[in-house]
């Protein structure tokens, strides 16, 4: 009900972990072990706004650090991040890089559809219109999300490939009172069959959790893919400390896929 971004950020709000918020991971390189331990990690981060400085200390504090384990929980292709030589990037497990969709979300307010714009006769509400896939065609699909809270006007989101313009809207909706748009440059991957998938562990200590983003992208599957690693990092540990470390290794390009 109130969108997609609830979930990280009621994630992030009983987590225990400190949590830096305007900080962008830039890359992460592995670390030659000490004598004895397995080896570490380094991430190295940036301000990612404008007014960030060189002098912020968290940033500081983050990149003198070494970490036994590192999480990467953002797509690959579109977060940025580099990796060490060291580590496998996780496109090697693909065909190809993964290509995402640019979807035009825009949300109107208004008293309804106008349906003699979509050539309906009958008097019902409209709660969703589709449309095949056809270039020349302005929008992709309608749907009435829900009512504004005062005055209770429908309020329809509209997905398209191309941002509608006002004139548009105005041919489509009755009495418009609001327009309000998101541009998703990159909303989801564009799938297609797949050999091979990617890697949960890239090697010990070093997991992804978006491996399937590529074959499946929704939320349910990167709560799989979280449980996942989790369960991966638990097994990696526990063998650590057994002294069964090196096994984890010869294990990344066949385990990691098997965990689902």
């Amino acid at each position: 009900k109130e969108g997609n971004s609830r979930v990280p950020e009621g994630l992030a709000r009983h987590s225990a972990d400190r949590v830096l918020l305007g900080r962008a991971v830039r890359s992460v390189s592995l670390i030659e072990p000490f004598s004895g331990h397995p080896p570490l990690f380094a991430v190295h981060a940036a301000s990612a706004t404008a007014a960030g400085g060189a002098n912020d200390s968290s940033l500081s504090a983050i990149s003198d650090a070494h970490y036994d384990a590192v999480v990467l929980a953002a797509p690959m292709g579109l977060s940025g991040i580099s990796l060490d030589d060291s580590i496998p990037i996780v496109e090697e497990a693909v065909e190809e890089p993964l290509k995402y969709q640019t979807t035009y979300a825009t949300f109107v307010a208004c008293d309804g559809v106008d349906k003699k714009y979509f050539s309906m006769k009958h008097d019902e509400p409209v709660d969703l219109i589709f449309t095949p896939e056809i270039a020349s065609l302005p929008i992709t699909s309608i749907g009435l999300q829900g009512y504004t809270p005062t005055d209770k006007r429908h309020v329809y989101k509209v997905f398209s490939r191309t941002p509608p313009p006002d004139s548009l809207l105005k041919e489509m909706f009755v009495n418009i009172s609001t327009i309000t748009r998101v541009d998703w440059l990159a909303a989801y991957p564009i799938l297609r069959p797949m050999a091979h998938w990617p890697h949960f562990r890239f090697r010990r200590g070093m997991y992804y959790v978006s491996a399937m983003e590529a074959p499946v992208s929704c939320m349910e599957s990167e709560a799989v893919g979280a449980r996942n690693v989790a369960h991966l990092f638990m097994t990696d540990f526990v063998a650590r400390g057994a002294g069964d470390a090196a096994d984890a290794d010869r294990q990344d390009g066949q385990k990691g896929h098997d965990e689902l």
